[in-house]
């Protein structure tokens, strides 16, 4: 088998790799990962170490900045290459930029027969890349969520994030008109600042698990504690399951003694690795339930866990 993970060099696709690299020979029952194939923009990444010896590593060149009709085509030159080799192919859902040129190489049919993913519905992608489209489709099914606004900033709106926004980046408080009107003219909308701890709740393969968010940096978790909230587990499959997304990752705030979701990603979140320290490896999980195992012994939390990561920052002069 050979798996594929797109924006390898990103936190989910780091991710990826340290759960393969931890699977070794594949969880019982499904096909060993004989050779992974990241995807890179720079194709330079020194990845190898986050894999076991046995594990043949390749890198394929896809350019982040790439125009949506170009990416389509540089993936389906990809995939066609890989699946020239005759061997099963996985395509790990860890970019989230990339998942519209999957969704349209599907509607397609040019996705390799030999190749297995995880994509959300069309629908349910477009959803989750817009927060108006995001807030209107979870009202509609019933389901708990932050207020968005798009219209005159008030003081009970006192938080702007880009309407097409990811990873926290753009986000800001408010607190003057003015301010509001600045970030209302680039594309921002407008929410409550709610107090508390954000939670996030990764689902995959019928399972679910929660981590509270003690502290952040640039828009990634840098330190969480792994914890069972079973109800906002159930909203996060129900959330998912509208978006028609096998993968999600579901933020959301706790507001009285009820949930509400401010955001969702159809693809393995950034610290969902990091569930592995607490005894979780997504990965095994999707591979597992592909290959017909009903045992889930890839998933045996251990609540309570903490997780702290570090990121530096490298200048290098040229």
């Amino acid at each position: 088998m050979i798996l594929v993970v797109p924006e390898a060099g990103g936190d989910a696709g780091v991710g990826c790799l340290r759960m393969a690299g931890a699977l070794a020979c594949g969880p019982s029952g499904a096909p060993r990962i004989g050779r992974v194939h990241a995807w890179d923009a720079s194709g330079s990444l020194p990845l190898a170490g986050l894999l076991p010896p046995e594990t043949a590593l390749t890198i394929g060149v896809v350019p982040l900045a790439t125009a949506h009709e170009a990416l389509v085509e540089a993936l389906a030159t990809e995939l066609a290459a890989l699946a020239a080799t005759g061997r099963p192919l996985v395509l790990a859902p860890t970019a989230e930029h990339m998942t519209g040129a999957l969704i349209a190489l599907a509607a397609a049919r040019r996705l390799p027969s030999s190749l297995r993913t995880w994509l959300p519905s069309a629908d349910g992608y477009a959803a989750s890349r817009d927060k108006v489209l995001l807030a209107r489709h979870l009202h509609a099914a019933g389901l708990g969520h932050v207020a968005i606004e798009t219209g005159a900033w008030s003081e009970a709106r006192t938080f702007g994030k880009p309407r097409d926004g990811v990873g926290s980046r753009g986000c800001a408080r408010v607190q003057t008109s003015a301010e509001a009107a600045l970030l209302a003219a680039t594309g921002h909308v407008f929410q409550p600042l709610l107090g508390g701890p954000d939670y996030v709740v990764d689902v995959a393969a019928g399972r679910a698990l929660t981590r509270v968010v003690m502290r952040q940096r640039g828009g990634a978790d840098t330190q969480f504690v792994v914890v069972a909230e079973p109800a906002l587990e159930a909203l996060a499959q129900e959330v998912a399951a509208s978006l028609g997304a096998p993968v999600a990752n579901v933020q959301a705030k706790k507001v009285g003694d009820g949930w509400r979701v401010f955001d969702v990603g159809t693809r393995f979140s950034g610290a969902a690795c990091a569930a592995r320290l607490a005894g979780v490896n997504w990965l095994a999980g999707l591979l597992s339930a592909d290959a017909g195992e009903r045992a889930a012994t890839w998933f045996a939390p251990r609540f309570g866990t903490s997780v702290q990561r570090r990121f530096e920052e490298v200048t290098v002069a040229s």
